[in-house]
């Protein structure tokens, strides 16, 4: 039996499939952006937020070990008290509103709470979140051969 591999042991094969996962979540919202903005939007925010996770994994750091546990993006990066010239904080507020909404839809018609110039605009800040994610990623990369010379 094949043992399964730790998602907190910093692994960069754990952190590889989180930022893939991110990347496929991303390219089926937008395949689903003019048909099933509910969804769009849902994998959307799934997206941004494992690419993030695998971002702060492979940096070492555990977020479900915080006191408050969130699946905020906002939430996650400040936590960690990463500078947010990062990420546009915009895209993060975008995208942390409609957490609950695209999951538990009630007091709304997700096909009336959702045009597509909305999928448009969480599309669009998704592929800057993950965009800025694997720049980081490129950036931590560089750092590791050096430390490794």
């Amino acid at each position: 039996m094949r043992r399964r591999e730790s998602r907190t042991d910093g692994s960069q094969a754990v952190n590889q499939r989180f930022l893939t996962q991110a990347v496929r979540n991303l390219s089926v919202a937008k395949k689903l952006k003019s048909t099933e903005n509910e969804w769009c939007v849902f994998l959307c925010h799934q997206s941004a937020e494992l690419a993030m996770k695998s971002l702060l994994l492979s940096l070492g750091h555990d977020w479900r070990r915080l006191k408050d546990p969130s699946h905020s993006l906002s939430k996650i990066w400040s936590d960690f008290l990463f500078s947010s010239k990062h990420f546009e904080q915009s895209d993060l507020a975008l995208l942390d509103a409609v957490y609950i909404d695209s999951r538990y839809p009630q007091s709304f018609t997700p096909e009336v709470q959702y045009s597509k110039v909305n999928t448009d605009n969480y599309v669009d800040a998704t592929e800057r979140i993950l965009k800025t994610c694997q720049l980081l990623f490129q950036k931590l990369d560089v750092v590791r051969k050096a430390l490794s010379e």
